[in-house]
């Protein structure tokens, strides 16, 4: 990715080269650059577009990271909006705004690696669990020892009378105001 700073106007253009080059703007890249075949992202509609607006969705995309980065308020164009990708917004959410961006995977700066943002809904019968229609007749409930322990019962013994003086009666003396007539000003 490079970074152009046009220091006569002050606007920043941020545009992706395959090659060490710099790029002169985004459209003159893709007059001279091939359209790479990169996957693109499950959205949806993407597959009314032209290639060169799957190649525009490309530079679209962003990948979240927890590093910091402290810049300049000249390197500053503008205010953008990054949103998680989400599968039933329409491609064109993205491209009809010059400042629209998505992410949907985060680099792991530590590793060196790109992961899912979400988990993955895997489906298939490897990935079902095998539930018996009903249990056999022979499988009793009862004959299984028991894998809990009991750590607080609530019959104590006490009557309501006791409880009631227990909780009801006045605090401790280790709590309670000094006696006397000296009461410290509010």
């Amino acid at each position: 990715m490079t970074v152009e700073l046009n220091p006569a106007t002050t606007d920043t253009n941020v545009t992706s080269t395959l090659d060490t080059g710099v790029a002169e703007t985004p459209t003159e890249e893709l007059k001279k650059e091939p359209i790479p075949d990169v996957p693109i992202a499950a959205i949806a509609g993407q597959d009314i577009l032209s290639d060169e607006e799957k190649h525009m969705l490309v530079h679209r995309e962003l990948f979240l990271t927890r590093q910091f980065e402290t810049l300049p308020a000249t390197h500053i164009r503008g205010k953008c909006t990054v949103s998680l990708l989400s599968e039933v917004e329409n491609a064109h959410t993205y491209l009809n705004k010059e400042d629209a961006f998505y992410y949907s995977l985060i680099y792991d700066s530590q590793h060196k690696t790109v992961l899912a943002d979400k988990g993955e809904i895997r489906v298939g019968p490897e990935f079902q669990a095998d539930v018996p229609d009903k249990m056999d007749d022979n499988d009793n409930v009862a004959d299984e020892p028991e894998r809990e322990v009991l750590l607080y019962n609530g019959l104590n013994g006490l009557s309501d009378a006791q409880i009631d003086q227990e909780w009801g009666g006045p605090p401790p003396l280790e709590r309670s105001p000094p006696r006397g007539g000296h009461h410290p000003p509010l």
